[in-house]
């Protein structure tokens, strides 16, 4: 998708085939009507893309380039 709109001269891509691609960790497509934010699709991507290289020599590729820790504060 990403690269779609980076390599081409088009303005916009049509996401319609990517959410129908895009499956939860069941392997059932999302619910395109449930919203996420992009930390939560962050995650969930990397880490699909973390276990499909696991058994490659490309296993700690994401780790290496977007390791670090995260960390949430909620103030009252």
């Amino acid at each position: 998708m990403y690269g779609h709109l980076e390599l081409t001269d088009r303005e916009y891509f049509d996401p319609e085939k990517y959410c129908h691609s895009y499956k939860d960790y069941a392997g059932n497509p999302v619910n395109v009507g449930v919203q996420q934010d992009a930390q939560e699709y962050l995650n969930g991507f990397l880490d699909k893309i973390e276990r499909a290289l696991k058994p490659t020599p490309f296993k700690n590729i994401v780790h290496g380039i977007y390791g670090g820790t995260t960390c949430s504060v909620i103030k009252c």
